[in-house]
């Protein structure tokens, strides 16, 4: 069997069984987009307005890239070529929209998030808000690199943003957020 198939088939098997942890701890694509946002600029942007209506765009991305460009190959109607160039010229926009924006690559457009996303709700890695110690102090919100607000999730931190980073668990004063393998959601 192919290595690449071998590893593809793994990290499947991690996404059904973390959701986006991989996302959030692992990927080099993630940090590098996070060193990226260090680089001062005059403005950087916390969010806009068609923000959460652009963060579906990554599955439509996934469809047409692992869908139907492959499909138009397989059938004579496109260069192959042309793929790889788009591709290229797409990963350097982003890059360049990392100076600005945290994680756009992930928010936008990431082919493994938007399957790992698929998967958050049913993983067995899991947070929950601990409503009765949570006190609002948007802590958990300022350090959150999707831009998400957990507190305000009640216990739907399984949103399909969250790529289980641990930051809001470790700026949570008050210990509220909890999470690991098997955390019980209710």
């Amino acid at each position: 069997m192919n290595f690449t198939i071998i590893l593809g088939i793994l990290v499947l098997l991690m996404v059904i069984v973390t959701g986006r942890l991989f996302c959030g701890r692992v990927c080099p694509l993630g940090f590098l987009q996070d060193i990226f946002f260090k680089i001062p600029f005059f403005f950087k942007i916390k969010t806009f307005k068609h923000d959460r209506h652009l963060r579906s765009f990554k599955y439509v991305y996934f469809c047409v890239v692992y869908i139907g460009i492959p499909a138009l190959i397989a059938i004579g109607f496109i260069y192959q070529g042309i793929p790889s160039i788009i591709l290229s010229v797409i990963m350097g926009a982003f890059f360049l929209m990392a100076v600005i924006v945290k994680r756009p690559y992930c928010k936008f457009n990431c082919n493994a998030g938007a399957v790992g996303a698929l998967f958050n709700k049913i993983s067995f890695w899991r947070y929950k808000i601990v409503e009765e110690k949570c006190n609002g102090c948007n802590l958990c919100t300022k350090v959150c690199k999707m831009d998400i607000i957990p507190y305000k999730l009640h216990n739907t931190l399984e949103t399909l943003e969250c790529i289980r980073c641990g930051k809001c668990v470790k700026a949570c004063p008050k210990e509220a957020i909890v999470g690991g393998f098997g955390t019980k959601v209710k």
